[in-house]
C-alpha cells in the first residue's frame, strides 16, 4: 500500500511538456476569366437601295494570377546591380557605334569630293590637249612665215615658247595636284582600315568584360546555392533529427 500511494502521488504532482514544431506552406492560385462576345451580321436589300449593316464582336481576355514567393535580398541585389551594369554596356556600345558611323560619313563625303576634284581635273586635261594641237599647228604655220618674216616670226615664236613654258607649269601643277588628291586617298583609306581595327577592338573588349559579368553571376548563384544547401540542412535535417531524438529520450526515460 505504501508504494501504491507513493507512484499516485509521484504521477499526479509531475507534470509532463510537449514542444509542437509548425510547418507553413506555400500556396499558388491561379484564376482565368475568359469573357466572349458573338457576331451579329444583319443584311437588308430591296429593289432601290440596299444597306448591309455588319457588327463585329470585340473578345476580352482577363487573366488573374495571383502567387506568393519568398525571395532574399542578396540575390536581388546582385541582380540589380548586374542589370544595371550591362544597360550602361550597351549604352556605351549604342553610342560608339553612333560615332563611328558619323566618322564614316564624313570620310565618304571627302572621298565623293576628292572623285569630284578628280573628275574635274580630267576635263581639264581633256581641254587643254586640243589647245596644244592647236599650239603646234600654229608653230608649223610659224616657222613657214619665218622664211618670209625672220624678225616677226623670231617675236612670235618667243610668244610661244612663253605660252608652252606657261602650258608646261600649268601641267605640272595638275598633276602635282592628282598626286597630292592620290595621298590624301590613300591616308582616308588607312584611317578607315584604322577604325575599322579600333571597332573590332572595341567589340572584343566588350564581349570580355560581358564574359566576366557572366562569371560573376554564375559565381554568385553557386553560392546562393550553398547558402540555401546548408538552411536546408541545418534548419530541417538537423532540427527534426534533434527534436526526434528528444521525443524519443524523454518518453523512453519518462
Amino acid at each position: 500500500m505504501y508504494y501504491f500511494y507513493y507512484y499516485y502521488f509521484y504521477y499526479t504532482t509531475t507534470t509532463t511538456t510537449t514542444n509542437t514544431t509548425a510547418t507553413t506552406t506555400t500556396t499558388t492560385i491561379t484564376t482565368t476569366t475568359t469573357t466572349t462576345t458573338t457576331t451579329t451580321t444583319t443584311t437588308t436589300t430591296t429593289t432601290t437601295t440596299t444597306t448591309t449593316t455588319t457588327t463585329t464582336s470585340t473578345t476580352t481576355t482577363t487573366t488573374t494570377t495571383t502567387t506568393f514567393t519568398t525571395t532574399t535580398s542578396s540575390a536581388a541585389a546582385t541582380t540589380t546591380t548586374t542589370s544595371a551594369l550591362l544597360l550602361l554596356l550597351l549604352l556605351l556600345l549604342l553610342l560608339l557605334l553612333l560615332l563611328l558611323l558619323l566618322l564614316l560619313l564624313l570620310l565618304l563625303r571627302l572621298l565623293l569630293l576628292l572623285l569630284l576634284l578628280l573628275l574635274l581635273l580630267l576635263l581639264l586635261l581633256q581641254l587643254l590637249l586640243p589647245l596644244l594641237l592647236l599650239l603646234l599647228l600654229l608653230l608649223l604655220l610659224l616657222l613657214l612665215l619665218l622664211l618670209l618674216l625672220p624678225l616677226l616670226l623670231l617675236l612670235l615664236l618667243l610668244l610661244l615658247l612663253l605660252l608652252l613654258l606657261l602650258l608646261l607649269l600649268l601641267l605640272l601643277l595638275l598633276l602635282l595636284l592628282l598626286l597630292l588628291l592620290l595621298l590624301l586617298l590613300l591616308l582616308l583609306l588607312l584611317l578607315l582600315l584604322l577604325l575599322l581595327l579600333l571597332l573590332l577592338l572595341l567589340l572584343l573588349l566588350l564581349l570580355l568584360l560581358l564574359l566576366l559579368l557572366l562569371l560573376l553571376l554564375l559565381h554568385v548563384l553557386l553560392l546562393l546555392l550553398l547558402l540555401l544547401l546548408y538552411y536546408y540542412y541545418y534548419y530541417y535535417y538537423y532540427y527534426y533529427y534533434y527534436y526526434y531524438y528528444y521525443y524519443y529520450y524523454y518518453y523512453y526515460y519518462y
